[in-house]
């Protein structure tokens, strides 16, 4: 029988081809698997951070949770495409990196992915929703116009096309989102109904209603949101977004000032288990509608209420500063509202209300430091055998405090007081602190009435205080404000009169199309263009300035030019030492002050170190003080202040530009 002759070499290698192919094939398979199963895990990843970016709020950072699944999502992606350029999922792995480089706040490198993606691969299925990413990346990164009119072209286009829904619904959510930044919030609003009309995803839906709400209360349209809120209610099935829009519900039906129908809703959501979350926020609710309603015992009663059965929660801090509001406007009792007020940073030191408490804390201070203060004033004048009532006034109820101390103050200023005990400083002092009192009283406490007694007593009282000017100007304020204008020009028309040099005087004067001759910058000019070429006239200058015009905005300039003068130009440090600390100590506040107070800090200590040296280097002669020159090492300094380096009024800064 014949048997055809085989190749040696073909049936000797036969078993390694086989093992081969399987091998390269296995290899092909695992290769497949590895980069699948890479891809795979990134897109688990890429869910998680998604699930949890869905959950904050807008504004709001991202989660540690959301952080780490984008950085594993990253690096997944990252690896298919580094590890596997020949894989089928390259596409893939650039888009959903693209994606979360966007989520992480790295625009531009998911602006990059996202061009890459398109240079790549032209063909790619995602090339029309990286568009839509491409387009917020713009936004993002500052090209806003550019950005919108790409998504409104990709918002009718996808429309005409009935395309995808999901693509359909974010570009109107990006769109609402940029008309927000641009202030538009009816624009927005617009957008994110039509999100609402299109999505099947009712957690969205009911993010973005909530949002419409907010957005709709922002610019004044209660009747709007509360229908907002009531879809939200209908719309979504997650808790959170039921509860936050019922208490919504509540708190618009309270603003319009519908009674019975917020108590019944508050009645109804109390009884109801599933919203036993909403408990303290509901109290707070109706107290704050007894409140409104005049009801100020009840609303009290509901505030404390709150405070012992919901402690160290949002609700009772709220309910300690409504608390410590009434107390200022319906007891005047200010020791209580500091104590309320105080209660709230103890209550809940995350509360949104802490900064606003701290603030009213201070302003209740000032008022009872204020008040102490002219008791201890009135006391002086009073022992200076002045006709008063043997009764304090400041000891007095609260609502009749006010009378009585005013009542008392024009007693002390109708009687002559004795030269011993009436000294300047001392009225002034009461004058300053009694126009503080009416400040207080107009722009913290809401009580116009009783500035304008406070301020009319300053002025018929004290007319050479240096808060008379002031108190003039803030009476004519608060008198136009009040509508009567022509008790309003009175005073000012007083102010112009016989304070022509104030700063009060000047924005007055211009309000009514006066042109006031300001001598006192006339005075200053003339020093300025002195300093060089003659600086003790300049100093004469200055003085006449401070001896003329006491009341001139343009006194501390002075002040602080004259130490100047004697510090850079005469070297005389004992004056500019004395000039500047007189600056410090009467104009402490002053923007020449603060200029000054580190150089004068270091001067002096210079100053006194060399002033020691020379003591002690004079031994065995007299101990004479010897004048230090400004270009001795004990006081050197790296830097040379002159005049035109202080803040100047602003007038005379823009006729000097003018000039130059």
């Amino acid at each position: 029988m014949y048997y055809p002759k085989r190749s040696v070499l073909a049936v000797s290698m036969r078993p390694p081809a086989i093992s081969l192919i399987f091998l390269i094939a296995g290899t092909l398979t695992i290769s497949g698997c590895a980069y699948f199963n890479t891809f795979y895990n990134a897109q688990n990843y890429f869910r998680t951070a998604e699930e949890e970016i869905s959950k904050k709020a807008a504004g709001e950072k991202l989660s540690k949770k959301a952080e780490e699944a984008l950085d594993k999502t990253i690096v997944n992606c990252n690896i298919v495409l580094e590890d596997f350029p020949e894989s089928k999922l390259r596409d893939n792995a650039l888009f959903l990196s693209a994606k979360s480089y966007y989520y992480r706040g790295e625009f531009s490198t998911a602006k990059k992915r996202l061009l890459r993606l398109k240079r790549e691969h032209p063909a790619s299925p995602f090339l029309e929703e990286a568009f839509l990413w491409l387009s917020r990346c713009k936004w993002k990164l500052g090209e806003t116009e550019a950005a919108q009119s790409d998504l409104q072209a990709l918002s009718e286009s996808l429309a005409k096309e009935r395309g995808n829904r999901h693509q359909r619904v974010q570009v109107a959510v990006t769109l609402g989102e940029i008309h927000i930044e641009l202030g538009d919030r009816s624009a927005a609003v617009v957008q994110f109904r039509e999100a609402v009309k299109l999505s099947k995803n009712s957690i969205l839906k009911g993010q973005l209603l909530l949002r419409s709400g907010e957005l709709l209360l922002q610019i004044d349209q209660p009747e709007n949101a509360l229908t907002m809120y009531q879809k939200a209610m209908k719309e979504s099935s997650d808790p959170d977004h039921l509860n936050a829009a019922n208490l919504e519900v509540v708190r618009i039906l309270r603003l319009l000032e519908k009674w019975d129908e917020t108590i019944e809703t508050i009645q109804l959501l109390l009884s109801n288990d599933k919203f036993s979350s909403l408990k303290s926020d509901l109290n707070l609710e109706l107290a704050q509608l007894y409140e409104m309603r005049g009801m100020i015992q009840e609303a009290n009663s509901r505030y404390s209420t709150i405070t012992e059965d919901f402690p160290k929660t949002e609700a009772s801090a709220s309910a300690y500063f409504q608390m410590g509001g009434l107390a200022l406007s319906e007891s005047e009792d200010y020791e209580a509202a500091k104590r309320f007020f105080g209660n709230v940073e103890k209550e809940k030191r995350s509360s949104l209300l802490v900064p606003a408490a701290r603030i009213r804390v201070k302003e209740v201070e000032s008022y009872l430091e204020v008040i102490s203060t002219l008791d201890a004033l009135s006391a002086v004048l009073a022992a200076a055998r002045l006709d008063v009532k043997e009764t304090d006034p400041l000891e007095s109820e609260p609502e009749d405090s006010l009378e009585v101390l005013l009542d008392s103050m024009t007693v002390l200023t109708q009687v002559k007081e004795t030269a011993a005990f009436d000294t300047l400083n001392t009225r002034q002092e009461l004058s300053q602190n009694l126009y503080t009192l009416g400040e207080l009283f107009a722009f913290h406490f809401n009580r116009k009435d009783s500035a304008v007694k406070v301020l009319e007593q300053l002025v018929m009282g004290y007319p050479e205080s240096n808060a008379h000017p002031q108190a003039l100007f803030t009476l004519g304020y608060l008198l136009t404000e009040r509508g009567d204008t022509a008790k309003a020009e009175i005073y000012l028309s007083d102010l112009i009169e016989t304070h022509p040099t104030s700063e009060y005087a000047v924005q007055a004067a211009s309000e009514r199309g006066i042109e006031l001759i300001n001598e006192a910058e006339e005075l200053l000019e003339s020093a300025e263009a002195q300093i060089k070429s003659d600086p003790e006239s300049a100093i004469q200058s200055y003085k006449q300035l401070l001896a003329e015009y006491p009341e001139s905005q343009y006194v501390p300039h002075a002040i602080l030019s004259i130490g100047h003068v004697h510090e850079h130009s005469l070297h005389n440090m004992d004056s500019t030492l004395r000039y500047y600390s007189q600056l410090m100590e009467t104009y402490p506040e002053s923007e020449q002050a603060e200029s000054i107070q580190s150089h004068y800090q270091k001067l002096s200590i210079a100053f006194n170190q060399s002033q020691t040296d020379t003591l002690r280097s004079q031994t065995g002669r007299d101990s004479t003080l010897v004048e230090i020159e400004t270009d001795s090492a004990a006081v050197k300094f790296e830097f040379d202040i002159s005049p035109s380096q202080f803040l100047l009024p602003v007038q005379i800064e823009e006729e000097r530009n003018e000039e130059d």
